[in-house]
Order: structure tokens, then C-alpha cells, then sequence
């Protein structure tokens, strides 16, 4: 009984490979499972075969094949387990055993996916594939390595710091993308591996991947995509772009051109800045570089009825925080003419060549109506807003403004300051349908970092911002890397723009970034007007003066006050807003 069975295992061992095996009736190979990994394809297949005797004896086994193929060794290895089950003339069980056997070779390619031979030229699961199974696993391969097509940035682009690049990839709808970045100062740097932290803002449809990219550094830069797959994908065409030193800007996002601001409002100082190149260290350590600006206010009297214009004169020259913001009551302001001149960078160290210029003049106006007769012979008094006076320095003629000798002072002492954190999302200037909570990802210098947020908004028709609860930042910032996420609630219709820095002592704040949360309301019919024919008395129309009110230039000739609080009665109708 012994022998045969050994004398059944060999012949069904050798299935199909000698004549013998004619007397087999077997099923096609069936394709159970596979899978494509970096290091080596996998494969499950099994099929049945049975014989039956002249006795009317019955044997069935049935086959599978666990098959793989490295591809660091080329090596093909294949263990084959057979399951036998025997029955008797009248279709009675009568036995079960199993067999197996481990087979080995060497190919070139995957055999299961290519036809090449292989050496030992074995019989195995692989020779007896259909080739509809073969070209099914071969159509599968190929989708899971097809390599993206990278449409933006366009190779060999140049572009100023800062800059956030738009991306998009075009690649097998069925799989996301993933990305590798590299970077090098020049030619003669080698190249450096850099995070995908850099891509914010990712969105697929279609087949089709858009982003944002944002260089972190001034150099070389090197972009590939590859499908997010289980197997080894390959790459697309790398994208070669270069990040040049952009030029630096300066803007007054406060007080806006000409705005007129009377006694019982508040004036807000607020700049905006691009360096046109990254923050250094010196930078950080309070060198006069990209971090400081040079501030200059000039004041001008409103001219006498009549009489010579007065010539402006320069009230305070100081260096400011390259993202000055600061608040100060009207009151604390002359009346008459301001002129703010923002020069940045606040000197030119080695190697600098451009400064930025910017300027903007705002009026200070005391109340109109109902004040006493101006007194005789009295010296006008300038008073600069309290937080310039704050800040006031010595003049430049009296300084070293050498970055490596000259340590700025300003309103606060950081000492060796920490590099500001990075907003990365949302976008700048990014618009969201409807009020409520938005995740913001942020970049910071060590991995348990924590965050402190500065949020103000502003009402859709408003000309100015106001600080909101450190509630609003829904808790504190989570995630276990550099990169962290706050939930920061915004609740109104409006123009939101918050800030963050660590929770140091020597923490520097990141610039400004500004959402949009809902649509402004209609449009309201414009105010109507009404025209006094003479100066009265104090009215409530007149109390309810917004506390912001746009005006034309300045003229060269009429109405002047040169008493703070004092004022003639104007000769002129006035146009006062009807509430």
C-alpha cells in the first residue's frame, strides 16, 4: 500500500510534465492573490486535478502554489502544496494526506509577469499561467509604476524669494502621489533631501493633483512625483527650478492714505514686509538687517487762512520690528498733517543692494464745532504718537550702523531670539464659505513646541482691525512632529488675520496671515448729505462722526489749527453723514 501511494505522489508531483500525467484531468490555474512590493512580488495560485482507475477508484488533488520573485537577487522561489483526497468504487472516502515541494531558480524578470525562461527551467506554477492571467497581472504592474507627469512648476523656471509655487500633477487616477524635494545652494553644493512639509494645500481630482510649494531657501531645487503605491513606482522626470534673492518690500497696511482720524479715535500703526531673502541668524540677534525698519515721521500744521504754507518737520526718526503693529488714542497726536516714511531694510549690510520705501500721510482733526477762540501768540505744540516716542533713538548721524558692531534696541529685548514660526495653511488671503472652526498648520524649531496666537478681525465694510480672545484658538496645537495644527474658531462674517509664536520668552511672532470667512452684505445706498449754512452748536449728528472718515489731499490754502483742542469756526458748508 506504501508503494502506491509513493507511486501516486510522484506521478501527481510531476503533474503534466510526462506522458503519464495524460491520464490527469486538470482545471485551469486560478490566480488566488498578488502583490507588488519594493522588494519582492508575491503570488497565490491554485488549481485541481483527478484520475480516475479502471477499479473505479477515484483520486483528486488539489495544488497551490505560494510563489515570489526578489528583486535584489533575481531569485524565484515557489512552494507547492498538494491536498489528495482518494475515494473507493462505491464513492466512499477512504484517505486524505498532503505533499508539498520547494522549487527554485534564477530569472531575469518576474516569471510570473514575463515569459523569459528561467534556470533551472522547473515545471511550476508560473509555465502553466494562462495568458490572459499573465497580461491581467502585467496591466496591473504597469499601472502601479507609471510614473507622473509633472505639468507645474515648468522646468528651469526662476523665481524671487518669497515665493509659493503652484504644483500639479497629472498621474493614475486610482493611486495619490507622493513627492521628493532636494535643494542646493549652488553647483558645487551636493544635493540635500528636504521635507514634503514645504507642500501645503494638496487637492486631487481626476487623475489630476494641484498644490502649493513653498522654497524655504534661496539655491537650487529639484522636484519628482512617484505613484503612492505598495510596490517600488518610478519616478517622473525630475523639475529643476531656481529660488533667486527676490527684492525686499515695505507697506503701510495702516493707517490707509489720507484717512482722517478725529479726537475720540485710535490710530493704528501697522507694516507689512518681505525680506526678499530667508532670515539669518545675525537677522535673529537683532543686527540692523531684514528684521528692522527705519522709521521716520514728519509733521506739517494745517496752514493758516490766507497765510504761508508751513514747511513739515521731522518729528522722530527710530528703528521698529520689520512686522510693526501698535495702537495709540488720537488724542496723543497733534492736530494737523503726519507723514510716516518706511525705509526697509533699515541699512544695507554686505552684500545687500536694494532698500524699500514706503510712505503714507494721515490727518489728525480735532472736534469741528463749539470750541473756544484760538489764544493770541500761543507756540504750536507737536506731539508724535506716544509709541513712536517710545522708541525714539539717537539720531543716525550719532550711530555705527555696522550690523556686526551696532546691537538695535527696541521697544522689547529678545536677546538671542527663536526663529519665528512658519504658517503654512491656509493660504494667504484663502476664502472660506462659512463661518466656524479651520485647522492651521504651522512649522516650528523644535517638536514640543507649544503656540500662543494673536487673532483680529474685521467686519466686511471696516477700516480697521480688533483683536479678538485667545479663546478663539480652540485649545492647544497638536501634532507629535515639527509641524503643528491649531483649530482657531472664527465666528462672524469678516477678514480674520492671526499670528503665532512659541511659548518662549525669546520667541519671535510670524508675519500676518489673512482668511476670508463668508460674502460682505449688499451694498447699502449711499448716505445722504445735507449742508449747514453756518457753524451751530454741537448736535448729536455731529457727536456720531464715524471714527474714521476718508478725505481728499490735503489743500494748500484754507481752514489751520494751531492749538490742539482749539479751533475758528469754519466759513465753509460742512457735509455731515445723515444717520
Amino acid at each position: 500500500m506504501k508503494q502506491f501511494l509513493a507511486a501516486v505522489i510522484v506521478i501527481v508531483s510531476g503533474l503534466c510534465a510526462k506522458p503519464a500525467c495524460a491520464l490527469w484531468n486538470c482545471s485551469d490555474a486560478e490566480l488566488f492573490s498578488h502583490s507588488f512590493g519594493y522588494t519582492q512580488n508575491s503570488y497565490i495560485i491554485s488549481w485541481r486535478c483527478n484520475q480516475v482507475y479502471p477499479n473505479s477508484v477515484k483520486i483528486e488533488v488539489i495544488k497551490t502554489a505560494y510563489g515570489g520573485w526578489k528583486k535584489n537577487t533575481n531569485l524565484a522561489s515557489e512552494t507547492i502544496k498538494d491536498s489528495y483526497r482518494r475515494w473507493d468504487k462505491n464513492g466512499s472516502p477512504t484517505g486524505e494526506w498532503e505533499n508539498s515541494e520547494n522549487l527554485s531558480a534564477s530569472c531575469q524578470e518576474d516569471p510570473w509577469l514575463s515569459e523569459l525562461p528561467c534556470l533551472p527551467p522547473q515545471s511550476s506554477s508560473r509555465t502553466i499561467l494562462a495568458k490572459t492571467v499573465r497580461a491581467y497581472l502585467q496591466q496591473q504592474y504597469a499601472i502601479q509604476n507609471t510614473a507622473p507627469e509633472i505639468l507645474e512648476p515648468h522646468d528651469g523656471r526662476v523665481f524671487d524669494y518669497p515665493v509659493d509655487l503652484p504644483v500639479k500633477i497629472r498621474h493614475h487616477p486610482d493611486y495619490n502621489v507622493r513627492f521628493k524635494i532636494e535643494w542646493r545652494e549652488d553647483a558645487t553644493q551636493a544635493w540635500t533631501s528636504v521635507t514634503n512639509s514645504i507642500i501645503y494645500g494638496k487637492q486631487t481630482s481626476d487623475g489630476v493633483t494641484t498644490a502649493k510649494m513653498r522654497p524655504m531657501k534661496i539655491g537650487k531645487w529639484v522636484l519628482r512625483a512617484q505613484l503612492d503605491t505598495s510596490t517600488d513606482p518610478w519616478w517622473s522626470d525630475p523639475c529643476t527650478f531656481t529660488v533667486n534673492e527676490g527684492a525686499p518690500k515695505v507697506e503701510f497696511l495702516s493707517p490707509k492714505p489720507d484717512q482722517v482720524f478725529y479726537d475720540n479715535s485710535t490710530i493704528t500703526f501697522h507694516l507689512d514686509t518681505e525680506s526678499g531673502k530667508p532670515w539669518s541668524s545675525s537677522d535673529a540677534q537683532g543686527g540692523r538687517g531684514s528684521r528692522v525698519v527705519l522709521m521716520e515721521m514728519w509733521f506739517k500744521p494745517l496752514p493758516k487762512e490766507g497765510g504761508i504754507q508751513p514747511f513739515p518737520i521731522k518729528v522722530v526718526e527710530t528703528y521698529v520690528p520689520a512686522d510693526f503693529f501698535e495702537s495709540a488714542p488720537a488724542n496723543s497726536y497733534s492736530e494737523g498733517v503726519w507723514n510716516l516714511v518706511a525705509k526697509y531694510p533699515a541699512s544695507l549690510s554686505e552684500g545687500e543692494t536694494q532698500q524699500a520705501t514706503a510712505q503714507v500721510t494721515f490727518k489728525v482733526i480735532k472736534p469741528l464745532l463749539g470750541e473756544p477762540p484760538v489764544p493770541p501768540n500761543k507756540p504750536l505744540a507737536i506731539k508724535p504718537p506716544l509709541v513712536l516716542q517710545k522708541m525714539a533713538t539717537v539720531p543716525l548721524a550719532k550711530q555705527n550702523l555696522k550690523p556686526q558692531t551696532t546691537k538695535l534696541t527696541v521697544t522689547a529685548q529678545h536677546g538671542a531670539l527663536k526663529t519665528a514660526p512658519t504658517i503654512i495653511g491656509p493660504a494667504e488671503n484663502q476664502r472660506f464659505s462659512k463661518t466656524g472652526t479651520i485647522p492651521i498648520n504651522a512649522k516650528v524649531s523644535a517638536a514640543d513646541a507649544s503656540l500662543i496666537w494673536e487673532i483680529e478681525y474685521q467686519a466686511f465694510g471696516a477700516t480697521s482691525f480688533l483683536r479678538q480672545k485667545p479663546s478663539l484658538a480652540g485649545g492647544p496645537a497638536t501634532g507629535a512632529g515639527m509641524v503643528k495644527t491649531a483649530r482657531l474658531t472664527f465666528s462672524a462674517p469678516g477678514t480674520y488675520r492671526f499670528r503665532v509664536r512659541e511659548d518662549d520668552a525669546k520667541a519671535l511672532w510670524s508675519g500676518w496671515r489673512t482668511v476670508i470667512v463668508g460674502s460682505p452684505p449688499a451694498v447699502a445706498p449711499a448716505a445722504k448729505t445735507m449742508h449747514l449754512s453756518k457753524p451751530e452748536p454741537v448736535t448729536d449728528a455731529v457727536k456720531s462722526l464715524p471714527q474714521e472718515q476718508p478725505t481728499k489731499p490735503l489743500p494748500q490754502t484754507g481752514q489751520k489749527k494751531i492749538q490742539p483742542g482749539i479751533m475758528k469756526p469754519p466759513t465753509a458748508p460742512i457735509t455731515v453723514p445723515r444717520h
